[in-house]
């Protein structure tokens, strides 16, 4: 994620009774959605949950949309989870990641989230050169397991923010005047981090990026400096092959918001080329895998300034028929410049270009006040009214999270604001002591939409809070199958579709946390309403 650190998220890492505390009271706030958010509905335990009644299908690109193998559109909404990440820990006392557990993975279904994007770390992927950690890839492919059996997809992403670990200035340099000393974030293993020796040290406030050693970095990643890209490269492929078979990996997010360096547009060739010879490489995993697997999406991130000048993907070096473009939109929560609306308009015109499907990797807000919350409806509406998926950032962050504290060595100052929020200010020797849902954002997230709807989303149209929902399809098959979330809330349980046409065999399941509704198409154009 793009942003200053005292933007971004929360706190330690604590102790197993207090991450079930957390966990628990997740699901908990989750499923009412009511008035009062601290009531549970007293059956939800024994509800089952969203991954007992949809079935995760391969997906692949077609018509610029996101489908399955029965040809549906699918929207894949939900957020970001960092748990596995590898991130650098300023903050001795707090740590900066901490793990995911059964009790998040529920809360997210109870959310109706269909995807998380999960972020890997290459410096744990491949922490010696040219050989790739299969214990890593097992924790990867556990999380997988368990947001699958929960109905939930994974894009996975090789993540990176200020390159790595090794971005950080040594202990003990004295940096110049007028600069000072950079924290460590996460990506790059110390073998892949070539800086040609520039400091570590940046201006002071400067983003993160703009440490010259950063800078080189990158550089040297465009490069292809001793073949880094090329390992990049292949350990891409070696998650492919592992992943082939597994339907519920929704595709690939090569890299995280590359960072655009000089010379520009040299390096705009040069990540552009690396781009589609990571997705031959990706094709050629697949295709070794056999019968059993299918090219899945391959979801490539414009440079880190886009939409300025040389940060754009570049259509002349970039063809695959399974391509997502995968910008980010922090419009009027870090950006100021442009309008979510504008923003979204931009991004649709990129996959465009380059006949992609759009889909928004990270977005999100980190306070609850009235205008915010305005923001981030609006948010949900152009996103409906574009008929989009995304992944808000996210889940949860420690307050260790380089994101959080204040520079090396200096603790988190503000509670961090996610999906869950974090307390890093309570005076209790460093440990969190209130873990509570934001219920303001979840509402949002969590509104009602259509998981997977036969032929294609004509319009859609949402009601956060209120579970309201109005949606068109087009080009359905005979027998192809609707399936949407409806989120609990007030009065919800009694709610029936007010309006069908072209559907037949209306169901709805209750699920923990909401319903799910399913319907069959019979041929042609398609509506449901429900209010």
């Amino acid at each position: 994620m793009f942003a200053p650190p005292s933007r971004r998220s929360p706190r330690p890492a604590v102790a197993g009774a207090l991450l079930a505390l957390l966990a628990a009271s997740s699901v908990l706030v989750a499923c009412s959605g009511g008035a009062d958010d601290d009531a549970s509905p007293t059956t939800s335990e024994a509800l089952p949950s969203t991954g007992a009644l949809v079935e995760l299908r391969p997906l692949h690109v077609a018509e610029q949309r996101i489908v399955d193998d029965r040809g549906r559109q699918v929207l894949l909404r939900g957020a970001n989870v960092n748990a596995l990440g590898e991130y650098a820990q300023a903050d001795a006392d707090t740590e900066p990641t901490a793990p995911v557990t059964d009790e998040d993975w529920d809360a997210m279904a109870a959310n109706g989230f269909s995807v998380v994007r999960l972020i890997m770390s290459w410096s744990r992927l491949e922490p010696e050169r040219g050989t790739v950690d299969q214990d890593y890839v097992a924790e990867v492919r556990e999380a997988v397991e368990a947001a699958n059996d929960r109905g939930i997809y994974v894009v996975l992403d090789v993540h990176q923010d200020a390159w790595g670990m090794a971005s950080a200035t040594p202990e003990g340099t004295a940096c110049p005047a007028g600069t000072e000393p950079s924290i460590g974030w996460d990506g790059a293993p110390e073998w892949a981090t070539i800086t040609d020796g520039a400091t570590t040290c940046r201006a002071p406030g400067s983003e993160r990026e703009s440490a010259p050693a950063v800078q080189a970095a990158f550089a040297n990643l465009y490069a292809n400096t001793d073949g880094i890209a090329d390992r990049l490269t292949e350990v891409w492929a070696t998650i492919a092959e592992e992943f082939a078979d597994v339907p519920g990996v929704a595709g690939y997010d090569l890299i995280n918001e590359p960072n655009a360096v000089a010379p520009q547009e040299q390096n705009q060739v040069a990540y552009s080329q690396w781009i589609q010879r990571t997705i031959d490489a990706i094709r050629a995993a697949e295709a070794g895998a056999g019968e059993r697997a299918a090219p899945k999406p391959v979801f490539a991130e414009p440079l880190q300034l886009y939409p300025l000048p040389y940060n754009a993907l570049l259509s002349q070096y970039i063809q695959d028929p399974n391509l997502v473009f995968a910008p980010h939109n922090y419009a009027e929560s870090i950006n100021d410049i442009l309008t979510v609306e504008q923003t979204f308009a931009i991004d649709q015109q990129g996959a465009d270009d380059l006949h992609a499907a759009l889909w928004i990797g990270e977005y999100g807000f980190w306070d609850t006040s009235a205008e915010t919350l305005e923001v981030a409806t609006r948010y949900a509406a152009e996103e409906d009214r574009r008929v989009v998926g995304g992944t808000w950032w996210q889940w949860r962050q420690t307050c260790g999270d380089p994101h959080s504290v204040g520079g090396p060595g200096v603790p988190a100052t503000a509670d961090q604001v996610h999906l869950i929020t974090r307390d890093c200010t309570a005076d209790d020797g460093g440990f969190d002591t209130d873990l509570r849902a934001t219920t303001e954002f979840l509402r949002i997230l969590g509104r009602a939409f259509p998981r997977a709807a036969p032929g294609h989303i004509s319009s859609l149209a949402s009601q956060p809070g209120s579970g309201g929902l109005t949606v068109q399809g087009a080009g359905a098959e005979a027998g192809g199958q609707l399936v949407v979330w409806l989120p609990d809330v007030e009065g919800a349980a009694d709610a029936q579709p007010t309006t069908t046409t072209g559907l037949e065999d209306v169901t709805m399941q209750a699920v923990r946390g909401g319903r799910v509704l399913t319907a069959n198409a019979t041929g042609g154009d398609w509506t449901l309403v429900v209010v």
